[in-house]
């Protein structure tokens, strides 16, 4: 069945990360709509005056456009941003596909979720002296982000990581049984995973129902180590 996926990039990245992808899963016949959250990407909006809101008001005006209900997928902190945004607009979502992504519980902060994970390598970030953002050292991101990624992918990824928001961190989601809960929802495991261990993502799923868990023997980065299986594997699901 050919559908509608909507992608929802992580922290400290933009749309560009599905760049190979996109047009892989349009070859097959789907439609694909990608986005820079606000303050990150090419989007101009300040960086330190991001919120959660302002993460998930992008995305439900994006939802809100669509004319058939989605597929959503969200990458890390992704995850995070299409929960609080599936609780807002259930009805324009035919699936949520969380890709080593963060899984919330009602009440929960990304923070808080963050601390759990006790094998992930600690992200090389450091908080600004203002206190608004997580200031990464992208060029020491190798481990944590692209191991299975070629030179040449690690490369131009780490030009592109930008600042990111901390508001959205320690922000809690709202979310109920009749709208977040209820919706379909799978999960796609990154086997190799340094920013959130396959550990964790186990453990995260735990958190929900999920009708179906995928695995692919990948870094963090699947849309560029991975690109043919993650492809795939959306496809089947689509």
């Amino acid at each position: 069945m050919l559908s509608t996926f909507v992608l929802v990039h992580g922290a400290f990245q933009g749309k560009w990360v599905w760049r190979k992808i996109n047009p892989m899963l349009q070859q097959l016949g789907h439609k694909v709509i990608t986005f820079d959250l606000p303050g990150h990407g090419r989007d101009d909006f300040p960086q330190s005056k991001v919120t959660l809101k302002s993460y998930t008001d992008r995305l439900c005006h994006i939802l809100d456009e669509a004319i058939e209900p989605v597929i959503l997928v969200g990458h890390s902190m992704g995850g995070m941003i299409m929960s609080q945004a599936a609780e807002y607009r259930p009805h324009k979502i035919k699936k949520l596909i969380f890709l080593a992504a963060m899984v919330p519980k009602n009440g929960e902060t990304l923070m808080d979720i963050n601390q759990q994970d006790q094998h992930a390598l600690p992200l090389p970030v450091s908080i600004s002296e203002d206190q608004r953002l997580l200031e990464i050292d992208a060029s020491a991101t190798k481990e944590h982000f692209f191991a299975a990624c070629t030179d040449e992918d690690t490369a131009e990824a780490q030009k592109k990581l930008c600042n990111q928001a901390l508001e959205p961190f320690v922000t809690p989601v709202q979310l109920t049984d009749n709208k977040f809960n209820h919706l379909p929802k799978i999960y796609i495991e990154t086997l190799m995973d340094q920013a959130i261990s396959i550990d964790f993502q186990r453990e995260l799923q735990n958190k929900s129902s999920f009708e179906k868990i995928y695995k692919i023997p990948s870094d963090h980065s699947p849309f560029f180590s991975y690109p043919d299986e993650l492809v795939s594997i959306l496809d089947e699901i689509a």
